[in-house]
């Protein structure tokens, strides 16, 4: 289930449904993905978020371990026309994350 939800009474705006009416905020959503069953009972996720760095380096580590970098294989997964899926650092493999990380 969503927890997005259209409520025509009032301001056009998304809001999160919880206990009550809530803005979106970071908190809010980082709150809501760590009541969720993913963070809780996976610990490479905890660990992540537990690290003291960059806020970009945590949704970086996030995105990477579950593959929604923007690579070419990704892209064109996703109906992005690209003239190949080739590494653009050595155009022998497949641009992946994986490919990318160990070049």
């Amino acid at each position: 289930m969503s927890n997005v939800k259209w409520d025509v009474r009032r301001e056009d705006r998304l809001v999160w449904v919880d206990k009550d009416y809530q803005d979106y905020t970071v908190k809010s959503g980082y709150s809501i993905l760590n009541s969720e069953s993913l963070l809780q009972t996976s610990e490479i996720f905890k660990l992540v978020w537990s690290l003291n760095v960059a806020s970009s380096v945590l949704v970086g580590a996030w995105r990477l371990l579950l593959d929604k970098m923007a690579t070419r294989s990704n892209l064109a997964r996703r109906g992005v026309q690209l003239r190949n899926l080739k590494c653009p650092l050595c155009q022998e493999g497949v641009e992946i994350a994986i490919h990318l990380f160990n070049t």
